[in-house]
């Protein structure tokens, strides 16, 4: 709803996340093994992974679903 009503761009780190996986990245192959250990994945690769997502979003309003995600 509050995308479509206010022409936010959802972003979600968890699909973020699987398409990383998806591609075979680098940053893939280490989010696999994490999550397969049961693991979060690293603040600043999230970050890195998110900024990129934000940069290539059509705009500059966002839904961040699943960010920040951390034990501490």
């Amino acid at each position: 709803m509050m995308v479509e009503e206010f022409g936010f761009t959802h972003i979600s780190t968890g699909d973020l996340m699987r398409v990383e996986i998806q591609k075979g990245t680098k940053e893939g192959e280490v989010i696999k093994k994490i999550v397969a250990d049961g693991g979060l994945v690293p603040f600043e690769m999230t970050v890195k992974i998110l900024m990129n997502a934000m940069i290539a979003a059509s705009s500059k309003k966002y839904l961040i679903d699943g960010f920040p995600r951390v034990i501490d």
